[in-house]
């Protein structure tokens, strides 16, 4: 499983390594909620870090099927009111 290897390693980087400063943004990145600096800044790295770029497409991913479950489920006409 040199995948989860790769994630966990990931996960316990140095918390002044760029991997882990990228790690922390990419959530917001994936949600577009960076600014131009930080944007590019998370780009060149996943660019040249393929265990982040791994990272990436993983919960990129998921946040994309995620997005379709929520879209394909039937919200209840009283909870359409109410929120």
């Amino acid at each position: 499983r040199p995948v989860l290897r790769d994630r966990t390693e990931l996960m316990n980087a140095p918390t002044n390594s760029p991997c882990a400063e990228v790690l922390g943004r990419l959530d917001r990145y994936i949600d577009g909620e960076l600014g131009s600096a930080d944007v590019s800044r998370v780009e060149s790295h996943i660019k040249e870090c393929e265990r982040c770029h791994n990272e990436f497409e993983v919960r990129n991913g998921l946040q994309r099927r995620l997005r379709s479950a929520v879209k394909a489920t039937e919200v209840a006409p009283f909870l359409r009111t109410r929120v």
